[in-house]
């Protein structure tokens, strides 16, 4: 069985095969004023 995500040395890169994973991926980018969060599929709070 091919794995539902991997990554592709040939591309350097990482395919995603289900955009619903078993937990969701989550991005925090801050600042000294700012703290923010996104999702895979862009959603998120600042």
């Amino acid at each position: 069985m091919k794995p539902q995500n991997h990554f592709d040395p040939a591309k350097s890169e990482f395919i995603l095969e289900d955009m619903h994973p078993a937990r969701p991926w989550l991005n925090y980018l801050w600042n000294d004023e700012v703290v923010a969060s996104t999702d895979q599929f862009g959603n998120g709070f600042a």
